[in-house]
């Protein structure tokens, strides 16, 4: 039996320009630079309520974790509600695999929250099993308690699961706990792109470049 976990984030839906909007504005009003965060992967791989602790925290609590929060749901909740778009190909590949009747799940950094909200907008919510996030797994994806919480879940080892990400960190992550990982490209930087690739079995542009019949050939039928 093998799961399929599938990021959230720039692999089923195009909301990544929102995010780095989001995290723009994060950077310039809470002077983050200056503070010494240097690399948006650090702000990325958080979470959300553990970010606005992380920057509460670099100011010495002058700015609640419950006012960053607000102003995240602000950037976000609505485009998530009525905005965000389905990537190309995404729909087409899930309705394969739900058709040979594979367990699908989402396994994202978002907030459980925000992440169903927004799965429930591109109608893509009834293909999934379950919603796995930070907030509900106390953990991120880079970490192993992360996966962990996932296998425990399906009491399955977690050489049973397929991530697909577009995350250097999550597949890494994943991929350290025993996962097999599908790389998609980061169309943020390629560099993360590069990186990735290290630690995918297979790699892709993305989703929509998948062939149905040939993934289920050479990755469902041999498990």
């Amino acid at each position: 039996m093998a799961v399929l976990l599938f990021d959230m984030d720039g692999t089923l839906l195009n909301s990544m320009p929102a995010w780095i909007r989001c995290e723009d504005h994060l950077i310039d009003q809470y002077q983050l630079l200056e503070k010494g965060v240097h690399n948006r992967e650090t702000i990325s791989q958080m979470g959300l309520w553990n970010l606005c602790e992380f920057i509460s925290n670099l100011h010495d609590g002058a700015h609640s974790p419950d006012k960053i929060y607000s102003e995240i749901l602000d950037h976000m909740e609505g485009f998530y509600c009525s905005e965000v778009e389905v990537i190309a190909g995404v729909r087409p590949f899930l309705e394969a695999m739900q058709a040979y009747g594979i367990t699908m799940s989402v396994a994202t950094a978002t907030d459980h929250d925000l992440a169903s909200k927004a799965l429930n907008h591109a109608n893509l919510l009834p293909f999934f099993d379950e919603v796995f996030t930070n907030d509900r797994s106390l953990s991120h994806k880079g970490e192993s308690a992360y996966w962990d919480h996932i296998a425990e879940h399906y009491q399955l080892p977690k050489s049973d699961f397929i991530l697909f990400d577009d995350a250097a960190y999550a597949l890494r992550g994943a991929k350290h706990s025993g996962l097999r990982t599908v790389g998609l490209r980061d169309l943020k930087s390629e560099e993360e792109a590069m990186v990735s690739r290290q630690f995918s079995d297979a790699f892709y542009q993305s989703i929509a470049d998948i062939d149905p019949g040939h993934f289920i050939e050479h990755w469902l039928k041999r498990t």
